[in-house]
């Protein structure tokens, strides 16, 4: 299923990077590109905390604070929203708290938790809850799913 995915994304954006280069994206990000990364996804514990997620211990990844201090970049939140009226898009992007990256693992994803959350709430509806965001769980806890 991956590589259906892959290819498709390939069809229309030329410059996909796969999400285990890392030495390319934070190359990009230093020569000033901008990429989009999907830091909402569970990867089990690999380059994870556990931080807060609609109040929930949440597995979250911590490459979002590696790569913006890899790569120097500024981390901005891009969220789209569908509107069944118009049958079109609506873009938001959403600053990050400015003291990100601080340095700590926990404290830096409980921010991009707290970022996303903020524009979940508009449409909780259009969430990709699908991703099982709790199928992680911290040692001692019951799963969720």
């Amino acid at each position: 299923m991956e590589a259906v995915i892959t290819r498709g994304r390939k069809r229309i954006f030329t410059d996909v990077l796969e999400r285990s280069d890392m030495r390319a994206i934070a190359r990009r990000l230093k020569a000033g590109a901008v990429i989009w990364y999907a830091p909402d996804q569970d990867f089990n514990h690999r380059h994870s905390v556990f931080a807060p997620f609609f109040g929930q211990s949440a597995s979250t990844l911590t490459a979002t604070s590696r790569l913006a201090r890899l790569g120097n970049a500024k981390v901005v939140g891009l969220f789209h929203y569908r509107d069944p009226k118009t049958r079109h898009y609506r873009i938001v992007f959403k600053a990050i708290d400015p003291s990100f990256p601080t340095g700590d693992d926990v404290q830096d994803a409980t921010l991009v938790n707290q970022m996303l959350e903020s524009c979940i709430r508009e449409a909780p509806a259009q969430y990709m809850w699908v991703h099982r965001r709790f199928k992680t769980r911290p040692p001692g806890e019951n799963p969720v799913y």
